[in-house]
């Protein structure tokens, strides 16, 4: 059976972080107005896999977001009550590949936090990369891509310039 294809949109700052060191994403607000395809990405998707701080986070924005999209977290630690649609998981991203070939072999999308993009990155999992560097440095962080991640050649498939300065990058793995 063919496993899904796991996909990264993300946002980053020109000097590689996603986030404060706290996970505040308030860098990201000036930048809000812009759509960046986000609504055509998103159409294309089956389901999203995350990890419980970005969980945790986006429950702390109100409705959930992705009431459309199956949502699997991935966590040591389950959270109680999870909205419809949810299911907290604790297995490795191969293991979830391999649950998810067949029924659900379509594109999901792997949200973040960087610990569990990095963790799919290791096991060879993430086939693309859309990723969203903003005219700004944080200085500080959490990064996308921590110091342990593995060498990877990546195929550049697109690129576009917005005029609020942001550079969107589409690699292929």
């Amino acid at each position: 059976m063919p496993r899904p294809q796991f996909h990264v949109y993300i946002a980053l700052s020109a000097d590689g972080y996603i986030a404060r060191a706290d996970g505040a994403i308030d860098w990201l607000a000036p930048f809000d107005s812009e759509e960046y395809g986000y609504d055509d990405f998103t159409a294309e998707l089956g389901a999203i896999v995350m990890g419980r701080t970005t969980f945790d986070q986006l429950l702390g924005f109100g409705e959930w977001p992705y009431q459309t999209l199956k949502t699997y977290v991935m966590t040591s630690s389950p959270p109680g009550e999870l909205p419809e649609g949810v299911e907290a998981v604790s297995e490795s991203p191969t293991a979830l590949a391999e649950k998810l070939s067949g029924a659900e072999s379509q594109n999901i999308w792997v949200v973040g936090g960087g610990a569990l993009i990095q963790s799919f990155l290791k096991e060879g999992l993430i086939d693309r990369m859309d990723l969203f560097v903003m005219p700004l440095m944080l200085g500080s962080g959490i990064r996308l891509f921590g110091a342990d991640g593995p060498a990877q050649e990546l195929s550049l498939k697109d690129s576009k310039t917005y005029e609020n300065g942001a550079v969107m990058l589409r690699y292929e793995t």
